[in-house]
């Protein structure tokens, strides 16, 4: 296996950094230690965890499910349209995770 390419090393630090997971001499932050206890993207980790501050856990963990899984739409070629229609139904104007939790919520209801 070959080492990752430096600028890929540095672009993962750098969002490492952004996220606060790592000071800025690299070092693992306490919050970056708690981030490294889920088995999540540092990304979706930090979501969660904030989500507590935020009072959304619920509404978070269920975006982070559904982030977590293969893709729930398909586009069949030959229903392409069909297909686009359906997705219309669960969107959100404020864009694709919240699409994603209108989704979960009509699994649950159903």
């Amino acid at each position: 296996m070959d080492p990752p390419a430096p600028e890929t090393l540095m672009r993962a630090l750098e969002m490492l950094n952004y996220l606060a997971a790592i000071d800025d001499n690299g070092e693992l932050t306490q919050l970056g230690s708690l981030m490294a206890e889920f088995p999540l993207d540092p990304q979706l980790a930090k979501m969660v965890i904030a989500s507590t501050e935020l009072n959304c856990s619920n509404e978070i963990l269920s975006i982070t499910a559904m982030l977590s899984v293969p893709q729930c739409f398909v586009r069949p070629a030959e229903t392409k349209k069909a297909a686009d229609e359906a997705k219309a139904r669960f969107a959100h104007i404020d864009g694709d995770h919240l699409t994603l939790l209108n989704v979960y919520h009509a699994f649950k209801q159903s």
